[in-house]
């Protein structure tokens, strides 16, 4: 009860501040507090445990069907991020496409491919911020690989979401980046958030919440040689708007 307490009281917070209802969008392994004045998910949680691990020693393959969320008439569609287009046939184009923009999930594929239905909804765009390729596959996904393995022995409840929009500095994002979202938006409208978090409770225990920069390379573990993923745990156990700000300015993120 405790934690189904929590999520609420936070997602009332964002929508004070968006001064836009949100719609608690509830599917079978997550729940998306979905905010129409942006698009975007303000947040989505759910629960990770030993049988949505139970796949991973035979995994499905993965064939990305991104679609609108039928329960959040208005919301993004996948051509939203056609922008990716001009990324490829740029003559600056390069392997690593520093400025290409993925659907990040929130709630990932793999911890939702041991079933059909959670593989069809992992899709719905309410699932999604956009995020940089290289962030999206690296230290976004570093911490994706370490929560499943916990889940193989302990109970987690989780919950992430994006915070702020992504400026013009080059030296973070890239030129091509810079000027192809110069106000740190896709066309359609969504925020490019500037940072992602996760927090995670683990059988009950308090809130560890990581922060990461949403940025055109994923920069490092900070020296970290094993638990990269501790790089961008914080020292905060609440995941508040005004905690989380705080935090990135005092670790200079």
């Amino acid at each position: 009860m405790k934690k189904l307490l929590f999520i609420p009281m936070f997602a009332g917070m964002l929508t004070a501040i968006s001064m836009q209802p949100e719609i608690v969008i509830k599917h079978h392994n997550y729940i998306s507090y979905y905010n129409p004045s942006t698009k975007e998910a303000d947040s989505v949680s759910w629960d990770l445990n030993a049988p949505l691990v139970a796949c991973d020693a035979n995994p499905v393959d993965r064939k990305d069907a991104f679609k609108t969320d039928p329960l959040a008439p208005g919301s993004t569609s996948p051509s939203d991020y056609a922008v990716n287009s001009s990324v490829k046939t740029s003559p600056k184009y390069n392997p690593d496409r520093p400025a290409w923009i993925d659907e990040g999930h929130l709630f990932s594929y793999q911890s939702a491919m041991c079933t059909a239905f959670g593989i069809f909804e992992c899709f719905y765009m309410t699932n999604m911020l956009p995020q940089f390729h290289a962030f999206n596959a690296g230290d976004w996904k570093t911490l994706e690989v370490q929560e499943r393995i916990w889940a193989r022995t302990a109970s987690l409840h989780e919950v992430a979401g994006g915070y702020g929009v992504m400026n013009k500095d080059t030296s973070i994002y890239g030129a091509m980046a810079v000027q192809l979202f110069p106000n740190g938006h896709l066309p359609g409208g969504e925020v490019i958030p500037a940072y992602m978090w996760k927090a995670i409770s683990t059988n009950g225990k308090p809130y560890s919440v990581w922060i990461m920069r949403n940025c055109k390379h994923s920069v490092g573990d900070r020296g970290f040689k094993t638990n990269k993923y501790n790089a961008w745990l914080t020292s905060i156990h609440t995941f508040d708007l005004v905690s989380i700000g705080k935090e990135i300015q005092r670790l200079k993120l």
